[in-house]
């Protein structure tokens, strides 16, 4: 069984983000990891903190009893939700959360990393969990990054796929779509269209003949501004799941930044799912 792994710093974001992840991991079958690590000696994986031998900090002992606790009270409202099936190991442990996250890409059958979002600060440099925003858009795993104050309400109820139609994106798109049939929510292909990025009509209209149906449609907005135009559409669509290839990256730095204006910033409230350019998986086989 495939893994999603959900790094927690146990913050009341970070609590919320992982609802998303039990949704994920009960819509495409996986066993959901949920991972907290910090920077001091490692602690068995045990959920019986009175056994642990007392040659632990009180530090140690005292986070992982707040680690166990939380990891209590998240499996009721999951549970509440509907997500009694979904297979949860937990994992505790100290080190350093860029290598750790490294060893688990090499060792573990994994689908994605599912993480939440500071959003009053730069990307690269705000993740829960102390992890690099940077290292994990070079993972090859996707990344599905929920910005704090995200509401959970009912979940994702629908996927958003951007796109300039251009012919290396339907590889990821069919990935996205799969995601949508296995969530059971329709998809939406939005391109953006400006004076400077306009795509010839047949070149989209080739999209809608080989893609649209009564789950997927293609949407066709104009805007001078094409970040503007996707936070405009997100404004209006807050329960989607944003799907963005690596090398829009640009867009998630700029969304995340304490330079954006409080307006703008507000209406970043979606769960953004990062797919890399260079190590899109076949959806035959994701």
């Amino acid at each position: 069984m495939k893994k999603i792994v959900f790094v927690t710093d146990l913050s009341e974001a970070s609590k919320n983000a992982s609802l998303y992840a039990f949704q994920m991991a009960e819509a495409l079958d996986c066993k959901l990891v949920m991972l907290h690590i910090y920077k001091f000696q490692s602690v068995p994986l045990l959920l019986c903190p009175q056994e642990i031998k007392p040659t632990y900090t009180p530090f140690e002992l005292e986070r992982l009893e707040h680690f166990v606790q939380e990891m209590k009270q998240l499996r009721i409202k999951a549970d509440a939700l509907g997500y009694r099936n979904v297979q949860v190991e937990h994992v505790f442990k100290s080190g350093d959360a860029v290598m750790t996250i490294q060893e688990m890409v090499e060792k573990e059958d994994l689908k994605m990393f599912i993480m939440g979002i500071k959003r009053e600060n730069n990307l690269k440099q705000s993740v829960t969990g102390s992890v690099s925003g940077a290292t994990l858009l070079k993972t090859k795993v996707m990344v599905v990054g929920i910005p704090d104050g995200t509401p959970f309400n009912q979940g994702i109820d629908s996927v958003t796929f951007t796109t300039r139609f251009r012919e290396k994106d339907k590889k990821a798109f069919e990935i996205a779509s799969k995601m949508a049939l296995q969530l059971g929510v329709p998809i939406r292909i939005v391109y953006i269209k400006t004076n400077e990025t306009d795509v010839p009509a047949p070149i989209i209209q080739n999209w809608r003949d080989i893609y649209e149906n009564e789950y997927t449609q293609v949407q066709v907005i104009e805007n001078s501004n094409v970040n503007q135009g996707i936070l405009d559409y997100l404004a209006i669509n807050q329960n989607t799941l944003l799907t963005v290839l690596h090398y829009k990256r640009n867009f998630l730095l700029t969304i995340f930044e304490k330079s954006f204006t409080e307006k703008i910033a507000a209406l970043v409230q979606v769960p953004v799912l990062i797919i890399q350019s260079d190590e899109i998986p076949d959806a035959a086989t994701y």
